[in-house]
């Protein structure tokens, strides 16, 4: 629903920042294009309530993961592979972190994507932060949410006992 077709061609943060202004005027939106590639790359999010990853690489999501357990905060991950997708809170010093839910395993990607998948996945990332910015100590964080041929499955995850983030706690 961000796009159109005359945005192809355009830089996809910057639409998506300046769609979600025209829809929540009072909201501070920054749209950063730069390339993360460590914790080093997140200084811009420091100040944030949450974080929102929809971040096609392994490399960028742990990079952005690092940055979010070494500052406090709470980050919700979504991806998507074809027809299937995932979502996580990650909240930090409380819940497993990526690599324990197993979203930082070797990237396996299909050759498409598809936007309806994309728009499940992204709208359940959405109610799960607004969840827990409404009510942080109530959050179900730690749930891997499984998007799967229209249904979703919750897994719940526990910390690995060789985990470098959350064994650092």
């Amino acid at each position: 629903f961000l796009y159109t077709y005359e945005d192809i061609g355009k830089n996809k943060a910057d639409v998506a920042a300046e769609r979600i202004r025209l829809y929540s005027q009072d909201t501070d939106v920054r749209s950063v294009t730069e390339k993360i590639e460590g914790p080093e790359d997140m200084a811009f999010a420091a100040q944030c309530d949450i974080v929102f990853l929809a971040i096609d690489n392994n490399a960028a999501r742990r990079a952005v993961s690092d940055f979010c357990f070494e500052k406090g905060i709470p980050f919700v991950n979504g991806g998507i592979n074809g027809f299937l997708g995932n979502a996580y809170v990650c909240i930090p010093g409380k819940t497993p972190c990526l690599e324990c839910a197993g979203l930082l395993q070797e990237e396996n990607k299909t050759t498409f994507s598809i936007s309806t998948t994309a728009g499940i996945v992204g709208a359940l990332q959405a109610e799960l932060g607004i969840r827990y910015l409404l009510s942080p100590q109530s959050c179900e964080g730690g749930i891997l949410h499984i998007f799967d041929n229209g249904a979703i499955t919750k897994l719940k995850i526990r910390k690995g006992d060789k985990c470098r983030q959350c064994n650092n706690l």
